[in-house]
């Protein structure tokens, strides 16, 4: 990601650092590369301000006033709304301790001080990079480190761990890295004054022209880089020729490969080659043709004496860049000295042909020699420079092993001033302590022994009591030596106390990282470019059923190959991280040592810095076999309840609903794509079954853990769905319900097919009892037919009788006076009424003519009988009460007869009670239940269909249980004699069932009868025709 993108996110950096100058150097880094920034002098003060506006990173010195960059980071991870943001803390890296407090404040980044800024904001970037990706895999791991004799308990996401560790094993490899390049340029450098010495000496024991050339590129090939070169000599004004080669490749060997002008020679010519230049590549080796040796570069030093040029010295190797600036100049200088050397064999070669002019040469000769001699000095100061800066320091020590010079840095190495200063190697091994002595004292002997170069490293005390590590390189000197053949030394000292510090350093975080490493529960893996794993921990061995690592890497010779159980899942991983450089949570199969399979989640990512080169990719496994085995269990669990036609779902205790399958969402009409969280429990049901679910259901399932019952769903178009309905109560390890699920099941077809058993079995009840009524009204009807036929025939034959006795006893009243005959005569026109009115109810009876149904209102009607029966009914002071709806349908009937019923169920009634009574007529509009027609032991209904009754109860003494059966017989009565004829409920019952009715008589429980009517609604005339009302 560029910086022109994190500049369009507004990254806000927030820097805490007490030094102004610090602080004001990063402020001006971090906005220059176009972040925004804030900065603060102390922990507390930055603390303050990101708490009144979150930054998106923090740079944090750790040294501050009032609270410490580990305090700041602390309370930032500790901050709930802070603890996502990064930490880089700068540091020097000095103790173990500060890795530990690093981890145990949870700090994301370790960054040296000082550091280089383009490593500074290449570390912002990368956390700035992987932010996000940081966030969406958050997981706690604890350590426990052991460090010195304190335990340190680091609780931090792993990632965070990582990226820290491997941070901080950078800085380390990379101190270690500075250090090595140091001592690899020190050891150059001391290479090549040792090769400039070694020329300046072997110049001033040359006593001719051709043993100055010689002994100058002798001596020059044991400078570091140079493997070949030659020096060539101008003749007249323009003109050159070779003085002397050593080591030529094969090409420039050929005859007259030398002679031609070269690039080197027209600076030289035309005054361009006013130094030692380093010649990027040589026009003669470019052109030659045949082996070079891989040769191309060469260094030009032009041989100055005043201002003449006496030729020019190539010092050639296969790269380019032989030397430094600094190594040039005095390169320069040693050209002068071989200038001055070949102008001295000059002279001496040709001292009696210029006695002459020896005056004018003594002359340019101490001119010369005082221009080399400044250069020279000029040289020696660098060099004097550069052993400062190395902590470098020389020492030529003679034949006896005193000290002949040594260079100005050698007094500050040692520590010691000019009384202190040792004199000899003797007082040197003196101040030693043992161990170091004795060893100091073998290198000694060993390099008198050998003649050879030999090094020795040991440690000294200096005079201001620090202990220093010393490197010391004793190289003899050429020459011949005194008379008992002794040589003398050329002593290279180096202080190299902090290379060893950072070494030991070093150590020290591998040890902790090992430490790491080795604990952590997870198994780590770096794998190579070949698909080797390098190094893994004990962890992933066990993970693969190996006892340890070493087990691990005798068996497993490629990753792809021993590990992965699918072939083309370790391409995909591999993919994946080459192309984005980081894989998060990739998921596969690994098979162990004993052939079982397991799954792992692997995170990994590719090295950077140092490791680049060997380690391909360092990653994190995690096994989550019994993880996939549950997603698996669950996934056919879940497919199971989504392939069922059943209503499906859970939900939280607060009524939250988590899971609702498809056939949930089917039946109630739920959108697939529509969030189900927004429903709750009982919201698909209508009032009163929402209300049994939640008040009844969910209550008992909870305390009893299931329950069962049937309800109700409504779809979204308000058509209601029965169904057979569970609730479960689930419970978690602590006993405690954690959520409930319900299973419903669709009984629309079962309840239709109930509904259809039962009416058809009601039907055939009604059909068996339509059968048995048909069979007994056949029977009554043929009884009646006879007794109609008799009582017609009876009726005919008495009623002319009475005729004749009406007509002698009206006679006779007319005839006879007044007194008491006439009340003979009254008693006979009562008998004869009597006679009259039983002849008549015979002839009803027997008579079958036909109904006049029409719409009527049965309120009327019983409105009219009780009109009809109000004198007998005041004669007996019986009060009538009339209850039940206001308003009835109308029933299909004929008024005329139906008054007639309720004429002798009243009369029934007023005579049952005698005097002193009630009679209770109830008169409702229902739907009828199994109840009322068992009740009522009606037939012909069905349950549900909409009917009028009446129910006509009195307070009489009740009907006994061998009456109760005869009832409706016809004669049948329980009047005393001359009071009834017994037909009055016989009629009554042929009227009402002609009315497709029913009538019942049944006792009351609280004392008296009852007489229960049942007629159907006219549907057709329900809301439109106005009922008509009978007369008698």
């Amino acid at each position: 990601m560029s910086s022109e993108k994190y500049e369009q996110r507004h990254v806000e950096i927030l820097i805490a650092e007490d030094s102004a100058t610090q602080r004001e150097q990063l402020q001006h880094l971090l906005e220059a590369r176009g972040y925004a920034v804030a900065s603060a002098a102390n922990g507390r003060e930055a603390l303050e301000l990101a708490r009144r506006h979150k930054p998106t990173l923090v740079v944090s010195d750790i040294v501050m006033p009032e609270l410490d960059g580990y305090g700041l980071c602390r309370a930032l991870k500790s901050d709930e709304k802070l603890k996502d943001v990064p930490v880089i803390l700068l540091t020097s890296l000095a103790d173990a301790h500060d890795v530990i407090l690093g981890l145990e404040c949870a700090a994301d980044n370790f960054i040296r001080k000082p550091y280089q800024p383009d490593y500074l904001l290449k570390r912002i970037e990368y956390l700035l990079m992987n932010l996000e990706l940081r966030k969406s895999q958050k997981m706690q791991m604890g350590v426990e480190i052991r460090l010195g004799s304190q335990r340190h308990f680091i609780s931090a996401e792993r990632q965070q761990i990582l990226d820290l560790l491997i941070s901080t094993y950078e800085q380390a490899a990379e101190i270690n890295r500075e250090l090595a390049a140091r001592e690899k340029e020190l050891a150059h450098s001391n290479e090549v004054l040792n090769g400039l010495n070694s020329i300046a000496d072997g110049l001033n024991r040359a006593a001719s022209e051709g043993e100055v050339a010689d002994t100058a590129l002798e001596r020059a090939l044991s400078l570091p880089g140079i493997q070949a070169g030659w020096i060539s000599l101008r003749e007249g004004e323009s003109g050159f020729r070779l003085a002397a080669a050593r080591n030529l490749p094969p090409a420039l060997e050929a005859p007259g490969a030398m002679q031609d002008e070269c690039s080197c020679r027209r600076r030289l010519l035309s005054g361009e080659l006013g130094s030692a230049a380093n010649i990027l590549e040589c026009e003669r080796l470019a052109k030659s043709e045949g082996e070079t040796r891989g040769l191309r570069c060469h260094a030009t030093v032009p041989l100055w004496t005043g201002d003449r040029t006496l030729g020019v010295m190539n010092l050639v190797g296969p790269q380019e860049g032989l030397f430094s600036k600094e190594e040039l100049k005095t390169l320069y200088g040693v050209g002068n000295q071989v200038a001055v050397a070949l102008e001295r064999a000059r002279l001496h070669e040709h001292m009696e042909r210029l006695v002459e002019d020896r005056t004018t040469a003594l002359t340019a000769e101490m001119a010369q020699r005082k221009q080399a001699e400044t250069a020279l000095r000029e040289s020696e100061a660098g060099l004097r420079r550069a052993q400062a800066m190395a902590k470098l320091a020389h020492v030529i020590t003679g034949p006896d092993g005193s000290f002949e010079t040594w260079s100005e840095t050698f007094p500050e190495l040692i520590g010691a001033d000019a009384a202190r200063l040792p004199r000899s190697t003797r007082e040197v091994l003196a101040i030693l302590e043992p161990e170091n002595r004795a060893l100091l004292r073998a290198k000694v002997v060993e390099a008198g022994t050998r003649k050879s170069r030999v090094e020795v490293e040991y440690r000294i005390r200096r005079a201001d009591g620090g202990l220093v590590h010393l490197r010391q390189t004793i190289e003899p000197i050429a020459g011949p030596g005194d008379a008992q053949g002794r040589m003398r030394w050329f002593n290279t000292l180096q202080d190299v106390t902090e290379q060893r510090r950072a070494e030991d350093e070093l150590r020290e975080a591998e040890l902790r990282y090992r430490s790491v490493f080795e604990n952590v529960v997870e198994g780590i893996f770096l794998v190579n470019r070949k698909e080797e794993v390098v190094s893994g921990n004990p962890a992933l061995a066990r993970m693969l059923g190996y006892a340890s690592f070493d087990e691990m890497a005798g068996h497993v010779r490629s990753v792809a190959r021993d590990f992965y159980a699918e072939p083309g899942s370790r391409g995909r991983f591999r993919a994946r991280l080459e192309a984005d450089g980081v894989v998060e949570k990739f998921e596969t199969r690994w098979r162990r040592k004993d052939g079982s399979i397991i799954w792992v989640s692997l995170s990994a990512r590719m090295t950077t810095g140092l490791m680049r080169g060997e380690i391909h990719h360092i990653g994190v496994a995690e096994e989550i076999t019994e993880r996939k085995q549950a997603e698996e269990d669950r996934a056919r669990l879940v497919a199971i309840i989504e392939a069922t036609p059943d209503f499906v779902a859970t939900g939280n205790l607060e009524g939250r609903t988590l899971y609702l399958n498809q056939a949930g969402r089917r039946m109630i009409g739920h959108e697939p794509g529509r969030d189900i969280s927004e429903m709750r429990m009982g919201m698909g049901h209508p009032d009163w079954a929402r209300k049994l679910v939640l008040e009844t259901g969910v209550p008992y399932a909870i305390e009893h853990g299931t329950w069962s019952g049937e309800t109700v769903f409504l779809t979204r178009e308000g058509r209601e769905i029965p169904v057979s309905q569970v609730i479960i109560a689930h419970k978690g390890p602590s006993g405690a319900v954690e959520y409930l699920s319900t299973i419903a099941r669709d009984i629309s077809e079962l309840k239709r097919t109930e509904e259809e058993l039962r009416q058809e079995h009601a039907n055939l009840l009604t059909s068996q009892q339509e059968l048995f009524e048909a069979h007994e009204l056949l029977a009554d009807a043929d009884r009646l037919e006879t007794v109609g036929r008799l009582a017609a025939g009876v009726a005919h034959e008495v009623k002319n009788p009475l005729g004749i006795i009406r007509l002698g006893a009206d006679y006779l009243a007319q005839r006879l006076p007044q007194g008491g005959d006439q009340q003979v005569l009254d008693d006979i026109r009562v008998a004869i009424d009597r006679a009259e009115r039983v002849i008549r109810d015979l002839l009803n009876f027997s008579r079958t003519s036909a109904f006049a149904l029409r719409p009527t209102d049965i309120r009327e009607v019983i409105d009219n009988a009780i009109n009809l029966t109000r004198h007998e009914i005041q004669h007996r002071d019986i009060t009538i009460i009339k209850s039940g709806d206001d308003w009835t349908p109308a029933i299909s009937a004929d008024p005329d007869r139906l008054v007639q019923v309720f004429i002798n169920l009243l009369s029934n009634a007023a005579q049952a009670i005698g005097r002193d009574g009630t009679i209770e007529i109830a008169t409702r509009c229902v739907c009828l239940g199994e109840r009322d027609l068992e009740r009522s032991r009606m037939s012909g209904f069905g349950i549900g269909e909409r009917a009028v009754t009446l129910d006509i109860r009195d307070t009489g003494p009740g009907i006994s249980a061998e009456h109760e059966k005869r009832l409706f017989e016809p004669f049948f009565t329980t009047k005393p004699v001359g009071e009834g004829t017994g037909l009055g409920l016989a009629v009554s019952r042929n009227i009402v069932m002609k009315h497709r009715g029913s009538i019942s008589v049944s006792n009351r429980p609280e004392g008296g009868a009852s007489a229960l009517l049942t007629f159907r609604v006219d549907t057709e005339h329900l809301a439109h025709e106005k009922a008509n009302t009978g007369n008698r």
